[in-house]
């Protein structure tokens, strides 16, 4: 056992490191879980309101994709669709972040090697990272079932099988990512690839529910086989409040176990630092485009922008496509009536949708800006930055350089968004409500939000380097819940207002106002000329 010593010490230091960012992501989920349940109990008090949900909800593919499947008239059911998968996911992150920083990040910056030379035994490190992943989900777990079992509408066996399904699923990735830490040699490629893993999943998953059937009666949803294929279905085939399904959490389980040894087997068998996928040497000459700044500056974001434009294309062909499901849904459901109705667009149904739909896309898709500042703060934080600005290039030339690679490639994906969401809807479409131009220009009103959302991480990036990452990540997570928690917690308005996709006008519209979408991008153009500043006048922040 001399290879697991040290352990609990590296899992006292991993507790000490991740004091705000854990308690953090728990009270997140917490509160998003825990407090839907009573919410969603005076928002649909008796059997008919939640039979209208239902109703509603079932029939819409879009629902599925989301959502999951329905499975009969219970406020269990209307919770699950409302916050299981977006717990599922929050949770999922959190795991793949700890096992990464506490292993593959050490071993990047040059801790694993010291952290090696004291009294610790080879496999210390990875059971530390597991062991706080695993104490993570289960606190999760226990301080919602707490709340859960506080409401009377929902039954405390369903409520278990509820929190037990969320908390295995983020223990599997916690498992998933100890096989993944050891293929890349860097954090940011083991994140990827578990990050891609789980957008992998959850796409399979989202497939499966939505090829699922519709019962006799039109209550419940029988998702396809192809949900079982993807850990995220066998997590929502648990089916709590429902079937109460004992098989899924044991299918977790085993994974969990089989990718946690699969992780200790491939550690045994490299040296630290190393990695089994090893990243390749450079050519011996370089491109002629990297001797400038900005040529670098694209080449260091390129990755980043390749992977999220994918994102942004498959989210703007299945908006496209399944524009034409919202209708049931939106037509039938008060919230969304709501919604529909405070969005300003009035000149047909899809642009009173798409007018919605795409800054809320946006604003999940915002985490591309969010993984290209982050590459700007470790340029600096390792200290290559230091090495560029000892030549002719300004401190002030390198941050426009980047700040302006990560505009042109968010106007990129939102076009690209727009045109993919244009081109599924004229194919699935029968009555063409709207043009290609439109799709594309509904889309591209989402640019100066996403520039001011950028601008206001930069001043923060320019006034306090090393509070980047956790504010970044924040400000991403606030904008992403806050039209939701607003809505579940009945807070006041303003707070989503402070969100700045909330601004984007509808597009598109016949009586679209456009000078918000000024205003937010002369905002954001100050801010940036401000951070610009700002960064010239401060110290560099090294690792």
């Amino acid at each position: 056992m001399r290879s697991f010593m040290g352990t609990w010490r590296l899992v006292r230091l991993a507790l000490r490191r991740d004091r705000i960012t854990i308690p953090v992501t728990l009270g997140l989920t917490v509160a998003m879980v825990a407090g839907s349940a009573p919410a969603l109990a005076s928002a649909y008090p008796d059997y008919q309101a939640r039979l209208e949900y239902v109703i509603s909800s079932v029939p819409s593919i879009v629902g599925r994709f989301f959502q999951g499947t329905i499975q009969g008239v219970s406020l269990g059911s209307i919770l699950i669709a409302e916050t299981f998968l977006s717990a599922v996911v929050i949770v999922a992150v959190m795991s793949i972040f700890i096992v990464s920083r506490h292993t593959r990040y050490n071993e990047e910056i040059g801790a694993g090697e010291l952290i090696g030379s004291m009294e610790v035994g080879r496999n210390a490190p990875l059971s530390a990272a597991l062991i706080v992943a695993v104490v993570a989900n289960l606190i999760v777990a226990v301080v919602i079932f707490l709340f859960l079992a506080r409401v009377p509408a929902l039954s405390r066996t369903g409520s278990i099988f509820f929190v037990s399904s969320l908390a295995m699923s983020g223990i599997f990735f916690s498992g998933l990512t100890a096989v993944t830490v050891q293929l890349s040699d860097y954090r940011r490629g083991a994140n990827a690839l578990a990050i891609g893993a789980l957008v992998t999943f959850f796409m399979i998953r989202a497939v499966g529910d939505s090829l699922g059937k519709v019962s006799l009666g039109g209550l419940r949803v029988t998702a396809s086989w192809v949900s079982w294929l993807s850990p995220l279905g066998w997590a929502s085939q648990t089916l709590p409040y429902y079937a109460n399904r004992l098989l899924p959490l044991v299918l977790l389980f085993i994974g969990f176990l089989l990718t946690t040894l699969m992780g200790f087997f491939i550690l045994s068998k490299r040296d630290v630092g190393s990695s089994i996928f090893p990243s390749k040497p450079g050519p011996a000459r370089a491109k002629s485009s990297l001797t400038s700044a900005g040529g670098l500056a694209r080449r260091l974001q390129r990755n980043s922008f390749y992977g999220w434009l994918a994102g942004f294309v498959l989210t703007g062909l299945m908006v496209g496509v399944m524009v034409t499901d919202f209708r049931n849904l939106f037509e039938q459901n008060a919230v969304w009536k709501q919604l529909l109705g405070n969005s300003g667009a009035t000149e047909n149904f899809t642009a009173s949708v798409l007018g919605v739909m795409f800054p809320r896309m946006a604003a999940m898709l915002a985490g591309y800006v969010v993984s290209a500042l982050i590459k700007m703060y470790d340029e600096e934080g390792y200290g290559r930055i230091e090495f560029l600005i000892t030549t002719a290039l300004s401190k002030t030339k390198w941050f426009f350089s980047h700040v302006t690679t990560i505009v042109i490639g968010i106007t990129m994906s939102l076009a690209a968004m727009g045109l993919a969401g244009g081109l599924g809807y004229l194919a699935r479409a029968s009555v063409k409500e709207v043009s290609l131009l439109n799709v594309v220009l509904s889309s591209l009103a989402n640019v100066p939000a996403m520039m001011l959302f950028m601008a206001i991480i930069l001043i923060v990036f320019a006034i306090r380097g090393r509070f980047v990452k956790t504010f970044a990540w924040s400000f991403y997570a606030y904008v992403v819940l806050i039209d939701s928690l607003v809505r579940i917690f009945k807070w006041p308005d303003w707070l989503s207002k402070l969100s700045p996709f909330s601004h984007t006008p509808a597009v598109p519209s016949s009586n679209v106002d456009i000078w918000p979408l000024i205003f937010m991008t002369i905002i954001a153009i100050v801010l940036f000329f401000l951070a610009a500043d700002l960064f010239r006048r401060r110290d560099l922040n090294l690792s």
